[in-house]
């Protein structure tokens, strides 16, 4: 056989070889597709091959800008939603799964904090069976036990007790907000930076929507009517805080989510969630998989938005200190938790608002008054410290400092506890500025020493008598009535 024959004999094996390669790759590839429409639960194995096979279409897809019409008669739509068939099991859920949604908003100063806060956490409900849903907003000042914390806080500081991205934040949100339920499992979170938003709504071609609340922002400013909003203008929305309260603002995005699911519906769009997903991923965090993700997103195609029930967790706000904070009505809680969970549990009525209030204002109360001591009690002692001898002055600043320290230290675990260590404080320094000062006047004047007025009202107002107050948890006495904490 001559060197030409033989090199040709060796191209056409190189050639059969790879096209036996590539034959046994189709073959594989359809079989797993086939096989994932016969049997869809093998969709939800987190590494197997039709998972790798539903990623690669993704990738495939056109740009963003390119897939934002969607005409349900042409082939790219029939094979989207062929995909989403055939990832359209939910035996992995059981009937019903609980999705915790999370908003952070990745600034510069959060991100010099070293972690994000979880500013928007909702928890999605979706019974299959039953084709039912309901969103439950948890205000991010909501006053709870952090898990792993040892104490109660904002329930938005659970993310960055678990360590954030980088540690296990996502799960110590989860583990709390499921405490914080009585033990309804969250299955599963989704988190998006808010910016993300506008990425969304601008590539399913914005969303027609009732503003109900004048925006005004560097972003957008909005009037209130009927209009057609883009993404700037949709995160301006359920963003602004200023001039409303949060509460308000859950309110709206909550509403928000609604009408743009809405449009998703109406537009044919929904076929479009993993390709809206792949393109944005890199702005989100999720223990979803793109299939599950994908029968999500199928499930919504029959989904009727009527039968989405909205709320939010009871409670009131108020002020422990110079923070506001949402105090829970664990009753009214127990009762959303019955209705959307089909759960009877029994929360802690220790944390609940009726036991929160009377506590902060107490506490509060108390600090208010630590607060006065400085500027009032100890005029006469600081105008005459050039005659006090020993450590009587030393043990007075001391003194001081440690009420100073007490009244600008706020006790989320135990305000009231925090309240009687402020009283006590405060008593003892009362009692300890009262003997000083007489011990200070008798010394004065039976000697040579001219006493030294305090200085004039302006640079420090003449003392006054200690208060004599009732503590408002006491009984009996005459009762100065603390401020009631203002609404937040």
């Amino acid at each position: 056989m001559s060197h030409s024959n033989a090199k040709k004999s060796i191209i056409k094996k190189v050639i059969a070889l790879i096209a036996v390669c590539l034959l046994v790759t189709v073959v594989t590839l359809g079989a797993s597709f086939w096989y994932g429409v016969s049997h869809p639960e093998s969709l939800f194995a987190s590494d197997g091959s039709v998972v790798g096979y539903i990623k690669l279409l993704i990738s495939d897809q056109k740009a963003l800008d390119e897939i934002i019409t969607v005409d349900p008669n042409d082939d790219q739509y029939l094979r989207r939603l062929s995909m989403l068939e055939a990832n359209a099991d939910y035996s992995y859920m059981a009937g019903k799964t609980n999705i915790l949604l999370l908003g952070i908003d990745e600034n510069q100063e959060r991100a010099d904090w070293g972690y994000y806060r979880t500013d928007t956490i909702i928890v999605l409900n979706i019974d299959f069976e039953n084709n039912t849903a309901s969103m439950l907003s948890i205000p991010r000042d909501s006053l709870v036990w952090i898990k792993g914390y040892g104490g109660k806080a904002r329930v938005n500081k659970a993310f960055g007790e678990g360590g954030g991205y980088k540690g296990h934040g996502f799960e110590n949100v989860m583990d709390t907000v499921s405490d914080m339920l009585g033990g309804v499992q969250i299955d599963s979170y989704v988190c998006v930076d808010m910016e993300v938003l506008k990425t969304i709504v601008d590539a399913i071609g914005g969303v027609d929507y009732y503003v109900d609340h004048a925006v005004s922002t560097s972003d957008a400013t909005l009037s209130v009517g009927q209009q057609h909003l883009w993404g700037a203008e949709v995160l301006a929305y359920v963003r602004q805080r200023k001039g409303d309260s949060d509460i308000a603002r859950v309110d709206r995005q909550q509403r928000m989510l609604a009408a743009i699911f809405t449009q998703l519906k109406a537009s044919k769009k929904l076929v479009l969630i993993p390709q809206l997903y792949s393109a944005v991923k890199d702005q989100m965090y999720t223990d979803l998989s793109v299939a599950q993700i994908s029968a999500l997103a199928r499930w919504a195609m029959d989904f009727d938005i009527e039968n989405l029930k909205r709320d939010t967790v009871p409670g009131e706000g108020l002020y422990i200190g110079d923070g506001s904070y949402w105090a829970i009505n664990q009753y009214k809680l127990e009762d959303i938790i019955a209705d959307f969970y089909g759960l009877s549990v029994t929360l802690s009525k220790s944390n609940d608002v009726s036991a929160i209030k009377p506590a902060a204002e107490r506490f509060n109360y108390w600090r208010a008054i630590a607060l006065e001591q400085g500027t009032t009690t100890g005029a006469y002692i600081y105008a005459n410290r050039g005659q006090c001898v020993g450590d009587e002055y030393s043990t007075y600043i001391n003194m001081l400092s440690n009420l100073t320290t007490l009244a600008n230290t706020e006790s989320l675990t135990d305000p009231g506890g925090k309240a009687d260590e402020i009283k006590a404080a405060v008593t003892a320094f009362q009692s300890y500025c009262s003997s000083l000062e007489s011990t200070l006047r008798n010394r004065i004047s039976g000697g040579s020493t001219t006493p030294t007025d305090p200085p004039a009202e302006t640079t420090e107002p003449e003392p006054t008598a200690p208060p004599v107050v009732t503590d408002p948890g006491d009984s009996g006495g005459e009762t100065t009535d603390p401020t009631p904490a203002p609404s937040v």
